[in-house]
């Protein structure tokens, strides 16, 4: 069996999360990696026959054709562009870009050339995420109100926290905060009021803490609480790192971690615990990699995340636009 051979530019702790994922889809081989710090790409090649480039373009030039994006958020737009019209498949991590007409153009270029363009938005992949979703359909629950709380241990002091390359706590953990909510009420997102603080940080770096409220298409309302203040166990413990609360408008409720769904069906309480204690696993990392393998290979429309991965984007748009006019700002006014 002829297996998928991938490279990676970018060589940080994300890209290693990636490879962890992909090691247990037999039908792929990591071929090579390029980051502009060598010694980043000799630490994730590690003793490997990986392949180490010394450049973006003699990447590029290779006959390997999927790429994953695992560079600062300021470059991926300028990354992606680059791969797609070589005529290359694209796993971006998030944020797909920093501005939403930036994502845009990245769909037309991957719709007009071909090829796949699949955004990493992992959390829509946790076991815990689909079960709620599952139950959501198979009960016909209609979320109307979503409560979703995240809380890292400090990571922002570095170029994630910084204005031009990271984006900070609202493209970090906003991108995903704000997807889960449009994910888990199977509903867009209409208008967002958003407030955010420096608690921790330098006068230099953006704010470490926002808290936001949604209102969804659907008529359903939502509170986004994120920030990175917590201890280095939010992080450690899979349990720790989100909460979730959803209630339906047929009196029915869940409230669920990445481990454990809670569901509160009239009197009675259902409980629904994950065995792995894997991060790759459980955070959604593993079926996000086999979603983009499969795309790559079967070409047979399986979504790929790309549309969802630009709302995303217009919706940390919508917040940073709420903070700076203090009001709240319309999906139509971006």
């Amino acid at each position: 069996m002829k297996k998928t051979e991938v490279a990676f530019i970018g060589c940080g702790g994300i890209s290693q999360i990636h490879m962890q994922a992909l090691s247990k889809i037999p039908e792929v081989l990591i071929a090579a990696v390029y980051d502009k710090n060598h010694s980043k790409a000799l630490e994730l090649a590690g003793k490997s026959d990986i392949q180490i480039f010394q450049n973006e373009n003699e990447m590029l030039k290779s006959d390997i054709d999927c790429f994953y994006v695992c560079t600062t958020h300021d470059s991926h737009y300028r990354l992606t562009k680059k791969i797609l019209l070589a005529g290359k498949n694209v796993f971006c991590e998030k944020p797909l870009t920093m501005k939403s007409k930036n994502a845009q153009e990245l769909i037309k270029i991957a719709t007009e050339m071909g090829v796949v363009l699949f955004v990493g938005l992992n959390f829509r992949f946790a076991p815990a995420v689909t079960k709620v979703k599952k139950i959501c359909v198979e009960e016909n629950i209609t979320p109307v109100i979503i409560n979703l709380s995240m809380i890292s241990p400090p990571f922002l002091k570095n170029w994630a926290g910084l204005d031009d390359i990271g984006g900070g706590i609202l493209h970090c953990l906003g991108t995903h905060a704000f997807d889960l909510i449009s994910n888990l009420a199977f509903s867009d997102i209409a208008e967002i009021s958003c407030f955010a603080e420096r608690y921790n940080l330098p006068d230099n770096y953006l704010d470490d803490s926002a808290v936001a409220v949604c209102k969804l298409t659907n008529g359903g309302i939502a509170s986004v609480t994120i920030t990175d203040l917590g201890s280095k166990i939010y992080s450690e413990s899979l349990d720790n790192l989100f909460s979730i609360e959803i209630i339906g408008k047929e009196k029915k409720a869940f409230k669920f971690s990445l481990t454990e769904v809670n569901c509160v069906f009239n009197e009675e309480i259902k409980q629904y615990s994950y065995a792995d204690n894997s991060k790759i696993v459980n955070w959604g990392y593993y079926k996000e990699n086999e979603l983009f393998i499969k795309a790559v290979n079967l070409n047979n429309n399986i979504n790929t995340y790309k549309e969802e991965g630009f709302k995303a984007t217009k919706y940390v748009e919508m917040a940073k636009m709420s903070i700076e006019n203090s009001r709240p700002i319309s999906f139509k006014e971006i």
